[in-house]
């Protein structure tokens, strides 16, 4: 018995600091954080992913129009068909034969999510499900809109 008081004793004192009061608290804890990293990593691998895209059509264009401007006219269908042939050929860890720019929603569950530390079976409402599915629309729409804003303002401007 003394162990046990000892224990939520020492239990007490971690939570007055802020600190994980239980080990299943912490688990939970290090589980957010590791989700909150792989997300950061997996955005960052996106975008580099979506920039390598572009910089590789762009370089694909330049090369074959200084090349071909250089080439005797007479060499000129060849080349386009070599180079073509070649930048088709080439092998990258993404794809690379069209640009699928990356939409990255950011959001949480406001109030209407579960509280993931310890808690009792209190059901969770079909509404409250609901109305966390229709935020995550209203967010992905939103995101949506942004982007074909910035796309077409980007088109514009070149």
């Amino acid at each position: 018995m003394r162990a046990l008081l000892a224990e939520v004793r020492l239990a007490q004192e971690r939570a007055s600091r802020g600190e994980p009061a239980h080990y299943a608290e912490l688990i939970v804890r290090l589980m957010r954080v590791a989700f909150a990293r792989n997300a950061v990593v997996e955005e960052r691998i996106a975008r580099e992913r979506e920039t390598s895209v572009e910089e590789l059509r762009r370089l694909r264009e330049d090369i074959t129009a200084s090349a071909i401007e250089a080439a005797a006219p007479w060499r000129r269908t060849r080349l386009r068909a070599d180079l073509d042939a070649r930048f088709t050929a080439a092998r990258f860890p993404f794809r690379h034969d069209r640009h699928v720019p990356a939409l990255i929603v950011r959001g949480s569950a406001g109030d209407a999510g579960l509280d993931p530390t310890f808690r009792s079976d209190a059901p969770w409402p079909t509404e409250l499900k609901r109305a966390l599915v229709e935020r995550g629309y209203a967010l992905t729409d939103e995101a949506l809109a942004r982007s074909e804003l910035k796309t077409s303002h980007d088109t514009a401007q070149q």
